[in-house]
């Protein structure tokens, strides 16, 4: 539930919204968006197919924003792939706020504590919505800059291995391939990121290989090792 209404409410302010706060009919936004490749626009219409309902609908669209209520629900349940995803908002919330020295700044350090251990604690599950945002927490300034690009690779293709939808129709490959002319119409985020990493692909498989052999162990600092 969390996931669906995020998703509605992320999309219907990218391709919906206007700045006085209307929503523009599906005819209205494909205009507006008419210059943009055409992946962009069947993406469009997309969004308009799975949250029509909130879209035509304008006293239902405050109800796309009750998507973190739910994840709560979800995540308080002990449900992985809502830890994950509630300890990855957190650490986003951390990283902000001591970049911006708000007043929640003193306690970034704590809460990205907090936050990663909540993230270890659900890629322990090998659940594979929980795998993929590992991706975010693999750290920049402790690794070279190809090394760094081969975790976040192997991390996002251990997802893959696990059941991440990472097929010819997901939503995260079509993402990718709106910009990228250079896409095959059967190509598989897997195939995208062999495409991409070249000769570097193999020491990337086998990352996500020892990855995932760590994950079943339930080896919380064997997964920390790959961050």
């Amino acid at each position: 539930m969390a996931e669906a209404l995020k998703y509605c409410d992320q999309n219907i302010k990218r391709f919906f919204s206007k700045p006085d706060g209307s929503t523009r009919a599906l005819n209205d936004a494909q205009i507006k968006w008419a210059n943009r490749p055409a992946g962009y626009q069947e993406e469009i219409v997309d969004v308009y197919n799975r949250c029509h309902s909130f879209i035509d609908n304008t006293e239902r669209k405050s109800e796309t924003a009750l998507w973190s209520t739910w994840l709560d629900k979800e995540a308080a349940a002990g449900y992985p792939a809502a830890e994950a995803q509630q300890a990855d908002d957190m650490r986003t919330a951390a990283v902000l706020a001591a970049a911006n020295r708000s007043s929640q700044g003193a306690d970034a350090s704590s809460t990205l504590a907090r936050a990663r251990n909540l993230a270890l604690s659900a890629a322990q599950s090998g659940d594979p919505d929980a795998l993929i945002t590992m991706a975010n927490w693999v750290d920049a300034k402790k690794h070279s800059p190809e090394d760094y690009g081969n975790l976040v690779s192997a991390w996002q293709l251990a997802a893959c291995q696990r059941g991440y939808d990472c097929g010819e129709n997901s939503d995260w490959l079509r993402s990718l391939c709106n910009w990228d002319p250079q896409c095959g119409n059967d190509e598989t985020v897997e195939d995208y990121l062999q495409r991409q990493l070249g000769t570097r692909f193999d020491d990337v498989k086998n990352l996500a290989d020892a990855i995932g052999s760590t994950v079943d162990a339930k080896n919380a600092a064997g997964i920390e090792s790959y961050l």
